[in-house]
């Protein structure tokens, strides 16, 4: 995350409006998927792969405002939750794979990828292009 710190101000707060947008969207997806018929484990499978998604979200946001604070304070603050990246992208990868196999989609393989931006490893090879991932990821949720 620290190759945040290169943008400006603005450019962060862009971010962090999109990703608040999306947030909301997701959670309006979540409460649609579930007041859909509930028909077996595969729907159930599905609300649960649409949670760890807002996880997801979240975790992008709290990332963000970590960011933010430190551009605020003027100092740099290291990438931290790394736990929770971790663990919300394992999560998500057993749902969206349960969930492709039971849906016969392939539609969750490609949140598990988006997720997968998530992990400090995923931070770390792409350098100085996680930014533009991370916006990419931000906008296909």
């Amino acid at each position: 995350m620290s190759e945040f710190y290169r943008y400006p101000n603005w450019g962060v707060t862009a971010l962090v409006m999109v990703t608040a947008l999306c947030i909301v969207l997701q959670t309006r997806a979540i409460s649609y998927s579930i007041r859909r018929l509930r028909t077996g484990w595969v729907r159930r499978v599905e609300n649960g792969m649409e949670c760890v998604i807002l996880a997801v979200l979240l975790l992008f946001a709290a990332l963000l405002a970590q960011v933010q604070y430190g551009l605020f304070c003027g100092f740099l603050i290291p990438s931290s939750y790394d736990f929770a990246r971790q663990a919300v992208f394992l999560l998500a990868a057993v749902l969206g794979t349960t969930a492709a196999v039971g849906t016969e989609l392939s539609w969750p393989f490609f949140a598990v990828g988006a997720a997968a931006v998530l992990l400090p490893l995923a931070e770390k090879i792409t350098g100085a292009a996680y930014p533009f991932f991370f916006w990419q990821v931000c906008c296909s949720f």
